[in-house]
């Protein structure tokens, strides 16, 4: 956002956000596949799909 508003480039914004959500559906899709070869119950998936919502900083 700083990119947008501070440096006024939207475009930059719309370019890193659209990697982001691909990047982010190849990670659900690979996981899905991964619980379904592993069989895995819904609470392993659930775990790891929500484990990259915190950040682990030092």
């Amino acid at each position: 956002m700083p990119l947008m508003y501070v440096a006024d480039k939207p475009e930059a914004v719309r370019i890193t956000g659209t990697i982001h959500g691909i990047l982010f559906v190849i990670y659900v899709v690979t996981l899905m596949q991964a619980a379904l070869v592993l069989k895995q119950p819904l609470s392993w998936s659930v775990k790891n799909l929500s484990l990259p919502s915190f950040q682990w900083d030092p």
